[in-house]
């Protein structure tokens, strides 16, 4: 009957809408189908409710008109890519209604100019052509903009230069922690492989064909590449590495092998078992290997270090800022993460270290009990690091520093006394002296800072 109840109606359903969109990048399309209704009879009871408190004996408003308000409401909220969300499980009710298709494609159209119009303002901003006052202003504007649509691709780079400019600036801060927490939602939660129900029949999304006790290869879903795709790319952005990769599907031979042989029944019901277990494949290109499927073991393979030639890391692999590419071989219960060599000769050497945990916020569940730092052509051999937490020296053992080779050079050490999960955010202040660098005489010094948030 007033403004005020307008507006509660909207904030409500725009709750609502937003865990649908939770559901939707959670891969629960049934349940999105059902949540609609669940929306549309909250919608109808208060409208009804208004309606009786009115005097009106009728209440006409119908579940097309509805649909068609609600996204109305969204768009002008620039709320577009829910308003997508919301589409797409709502018109499965009235499939032939041509208003809603049609306002559809309007929503399509205001997205896109959205994504030109933040376009437009990143480069403005990074290339300094925004000053004085309304750069904070502006800054904030892009980020919430990108918050409602969900796009992480760019935000970063922008981000960390914001939190250089305004570091004490809380609503930046806080901007950059719900977006690392929005993508960590979306590409690291929703890129998990999941049991289906099709008919009577339960079946893993990974779908892998093979058969270890037949010494059969296979091959694994198409799905299960794009999933593993979205995850290292949002480890990817989180570590500063924006280079998007893709993983090389025309199969590896040999890894599809090592691939089998870690299986407990490799081989029990081949003609050839003897002889399959006997010959030992071995890979020449620069690898790790997990025992888990290619999206469950991204994370270990992130932490993974090899032992016994104390040189290999599995972040120099995963998280390089030139690659493009790499190869990756599953079956249900191992992978192989494989360096890809493909287009070397136009790799440009990189000036940027890259860290895990990351400098900046990271989630407490990615941090490992071995923390490293990568740079290329760097010469680690006399390098000391410090650590401290709120004004204390923290403890550092197990120091693995690599033999100088040319290429990346990884650095390796635990630190002691980590606290994951705390009541609050907190911070650890990394320094690396002594690091000789290429063509440089005067040894350099690295500094960060690393804070873990809690979800």
């Amino acid at each position: 009957r007033n403004g005020n109840t307008q507006i509660r109606i909207s904030k409500s359903n725009e709750m609502l809408v937003d865990l649908l969109t939770d559901y939707h990048y959670q891969h629960a399309e049934r349940l999105c189908r059902d949540y609609i209704k669940s929306i549309q009879k909250i919608n109808f009871g208060l409208k009804d409710h208004l309606a009786n408190e009115e005097g009106k004996k009728e209440f006409n408003y119908n579940f097309e008109q509805w649909i068609i308000d609600l996204v109305t409401d969204l768009n002008f909220k620039n709320e577009f890519q829910r308003s997508l969300i919301f589409c797409k499980y709502a018109k499965t009710y009235v499939p032939d209604s041509k208003a809603i298709l049609d306002l559809e494609e309007k929503t399509n159209q205001l997205l896109n100019q959205h994504i030109n119009s933040l376009y437009t303002l990143r480069k403005d901003l990074t290339n300094n052509k925004i000053s004085g006052s309304k750069r904070l202003k502006k800054f904030i504007q892009l980020f919430e903009g990108y918050l409602q649509i969900f796009d992480f691709n760019e935000i970063y780079p922008a981000l960390k230069q914001a939190s250089q400019e305004y570091p004490d600036n809380l609503k930046i801060k806080s901007l950059y922690k719900k977006t690392l927490l929005a993508d960590l939602k979306k590409n690291y939660d929703g890129s998990n492989l999941h049991i289906k129900k099709k008919g009577d029949n339960l079946y893993h999304e990974l779908n892998w064909t093979g058969n270890a006790e037949k010494c059969r290869s296979g091959e694994i879903s198409e799905l299960a590449y794009e999933r593993a795709e979205q995850r290292l790319n949002f480890l990817r952005r989180v570590a500063g590495s924006n280079t998007r990769v893709q993983i090389d599907r025309k199969g590896h031979k040999t890894a599809k092998k090592i691939n089998l042989q870690e299986h407990q029944d490799f081989g029990k019901d081949c003609e050839k078992c003897e002889a399959c277990r006997r010959f030992s494949y071995e890979l020449k290109e620069e690898h790790i290997k997990v025992d888990l499927d290619l999206v469950k073991g991204m994370t270990k393979a992130l932490s993974y270090f090899n032992q016994e030639e104390k040189e290999l890391s599995g972040m120099e692999i995963l998280l390089d800022p030139t690659a493009k590419n790499i190869i990756i071989e599953s079956t249900n219960k191992s992978s192989i993460y494989i360096k890809s060599h493909k287009n070397d000769e136009q790799k440009p050497a990189s000036s940027t270290p890259i860290c895990w945990p990351p400098e900046g916020y990271v989630p407490s569940e990615l941090v490992y009990h071995r923390w490293a730092f990568s740079l290329e052509d760097a010469d680690f051999s006399n390098c000391i690091i410090k650590m401290k937490c709120l004004e204390k020296e923290v403890e550092i053992d197990q120091i693995i520093k690599p033999e100088y080779l040319k290429g990346t050079n990884t650095l390796i050490w635990t630190p002691l006394s980590i606290i994951k999960y705390a009541q609050m955010d907190l911070t650890y202040d990394v320094a690396i002296y002594n690091v000789k660098l290429k063509d440089q005489e005067k040894p350099q010094k690295f500094e960060y800072k690393v804070t873990i948030i809690q979800r």
